[in-house]
């Protein structure tokens, strides 16, 4: 909050400004109402209308306030600006960013018309004195100004939009961590719903007395991984009891898939097959997709919503070939 308070009492032009405080740390001292002070702390000459106090506004002795003329007085010239008033009447009025000149890697170079912000701050470093917190939020949010608009993002899945109330619950459980379940149970509870919510969305083989399995992820390459370890986990353990090699798992996906399937396959040692598109069909060919399913298999990955087209690839038609096919190879 900024809150102004009257004072009562003579004033002089000498008179420091008691009657405003702010609750920040950088305005604790009395300001002087005629601009003196020393350094560059000093502030601007408040001029109400252009005109210095001097030159036909006078004070009240017993308000904070300033008087205007008699009418029948004419108004004097305006003066003008003596040298250096103009920059602290820009520092004080305007928080202004621009390009700085100085070419350097290791700083910041963003300068505010601000005494907080002059010198360049550290890139890789903390400052070693603190600015703003207005200022610092000023320069991080036009530095993020130069991303991409996320809504415009294509190659992406953030361009939907979200009602307000849900930006609201999110910035209200953002500081929970509630992997720990035992602390946060009606968080776990809630993701308990959407799990199975989600589970009847796509017809998921369960009862109407059971509850489907699953966890939330931060998103959907979390989601791809450990489903992903999953099956591997699965095909591994089963090739054990058969006495089967189970050092050489591989996936089946189409070109079109995102990149975290290729993370998945590199960073856990899976080989990667892909159904090549071809023109006018741009996701993948179920016929062409089981062809290439062996006994080393561990999943093929269909895509609700490529990211080339956003298309839904034939999942329906790609589990009866599955299913055709495991029944004729076990």
């Amino acid at each position: 909050m900024v809150v102004s308070v009257a004072a009562t009492g003579a004033g002089t032009d000498a008179e420091p400004v008691t009657s405003t405080f702010f609750a920040s740390r950088y305005v604790r001292d009395p300001l002087p109402r005629d601009g003196s002070g020393s350094g560059s702390s000093s502030p601007v000459p408040f001029r109400p209308g252009g005109r210095a106090a001097a030159d036909g506004w006078a004070r009240s002795p017993r308000l904070p306030l300033l008087v205007a003329p008699p009418p029948h007085k004419p108004n004097p010239p305006r003066r003008q600006p003596a040298e250096g008033e103009w920059d602290r009447a820009a520092a004080a009025a305007m928080v202004l960013s621009h390009a700085s000149s100085i070419t350097r890697d290791d700083a910041v170079a963003c300068t505010f018309a601000s005494r907080y912000v002059r010198e360049h701050l550290p890139r890789y470093r903390m400052p070693e004195r603190s600015i703003p917190r207005e200022a610092a939020y000023q320069i991080i949010n036009d530095e993020l100004m130069l991303d991409g608009n996320p809504r415009l993002n294509l190659a992406s899945f953030v361009t939907t939009w979200m009602e307000p109330e849900c930006d609201k619950l999110i910035m209200g459980s953002i500081n929970k961590n509630y992997v720990d379940m035992d602390e946060y149970p009606v968080t776990t509870e809630l993701q308990n719903r959407c799990v199975n919510m989600i589970a009847h969305l796509f017809h998921a083989p369960i009862k109407e007395d059971e509850t489907a399995v699953g966890i939330g992820t931060v998103g959907s390459s979390e989601a791809i991984m450990l489903a992903g370890l999953a099956f591997k986990r699965k095909w591994q353990n089963k090739r054990k009891e058969q006495g089967k090699p189970y050092d050489k798992p591989n996936i089946v996906t189409g070109a079109n898939v995102q990149v975290c399937w290729e993370k998945f396959a590199r960073y856990f040692e899976v080989e990667l097959k892909e159904v090549k598109l071809s023109e006018g069909y741009y996701v993948m060919d179920p016929v062409k997709a089981v062809e290439m399913v062996d006994e080393n298999t561990i999943c093929v990955a269909a895509i609700l919503g490529s990211t080339l087209t956003g298309e839904f690839e034939e999942v329906k038609q790609l589990n009866d070939l599955l299913t055709e096919k495991n029944k004729e190879t076990g």
